[in-house]
């Protein structure tokens, strides 16, 4: 795997991006908000790492202390602009399979939702994956009740392409002006 083509971290209008390292992972997974805070200097909401991300997170930092180069194909952190505050995280469940498909996660913590930060953070993460060689779709999951990311699924012109078990199934197409 080859290291990402832009160079790190991405900035928005209000946000930092931040590629989490095996070393964070580790001590997202044993510490949790506390140790987070800890290490990166900033406030950590108590609520963060979610459920779902700190059962995926000893598989990424394994994942990446066996290839480098896998840094920023997973977990992201989002912080606010003045990098004062994790407000959540985004990112890819891995580098782009043999048909150039990845699958995005994104997740924002409760006091900073409804502000339209998952939605800033997933589009640049989006313009950043098609700036990778090989990455023709992207893909994302949520519950048929999520409301707020269906909202910003269909902000980030996904579109839906399935349903299994309550669990709907979303596509991005790279845009044709990217197309090689």
């Amino acid at each position: 795997m080859t290291a990402p083509a832009r160079p790190l971290p991405i900035h928005t209008a209000r946000l930092r991006l931040i590629p989490c390292t095996a070393a964070v992972a580790r001590a997202a997974d044993a510490g949790g908000a506390a140790a987070v805070s800890s290490w990166l200097g900033v406030v950590v909401d108590p609520s963060w790492p979610s459920a779902d991300l700190r059962e995926v997170l000893p598989g990424y930092a394994d994942a990446l202390e066996r290839d480098p180069g896998l840094l920023g194909w997973g977990v992201w952190l989002i912080l606010d602009g003045r990098g004062a505050n994790l407000v959540g995280d985004v990112g890819f469940k891995g580098p782009p399979d043999s048909a150039g498909e990845i699958e995005i996660g994104y997740g924002v913590v409760v006091p900073h939702r409804r502000r339209g930060l998952a939605t800033e953070a997933a589009a640049a993460l989006i313009e950043w994956a098609w700036r990778q060689p090989g990455v023709q779709r992207i893909t994302a999951r949520c519950f048929e009740f999520n409301e707020a990311s269906i909202a910003v699924l269909r902000r980030l012109g996904f579109h839906l392409r399935g349903s299994e078990e309550g669990i709907l199934e979303w596509e991005l197409e790279r845009p044709e002006d990217l197309s090689s």
